[in-house]
């Protein structure tokens, strides 16, 4: 995984640290292993992945984002009305797309 250069925050980057865990264990990363990443965030098997989902899988990682943090994160990607921070599996792919540029 990516190592944080010394004096930044120890805060998870959600797009960045899917990334890294793509990176580190699929060579190339491709549609397929997006789709499986996906699947494993979608808890509800509905075709969409929500802040709070991310949330609770990322404190298991022992990561540590605030509420606020996510629905940020989410809000850039899936600006919905309702506030529900869901991201549908193309949202998802250019939110991890992105990190892979940034």
């Amino acid at each position: 995984m990516t190592k944080r250069p010394s004096g930044e925050s120890s805060i998870v980057d959600f797009p960045h640290f899917v990334r890294d865990l793509l990176d580190e264990f699929c060579d190339p990363v491709t549609e397929d292993e997006l789709d499986k990443a996906f699947k494993v965030l979608d808890t509800d098997n509905d075709g969409l992945i929500s802040a709070d989902n991310v949330g609770n899988i990322l404190r298991e990682f022992g990561k540590q984002l605030t509420d606020e943090e996510l629905h940020s994160i989410f809000s850039e990607f899936s600006p919905s009305q309702d506030s529900r921070h869901l991201l549908s599996f193309q949202q998802f792919m250019s939110m991890i797309n992105e990190a892979e540029y940034s």
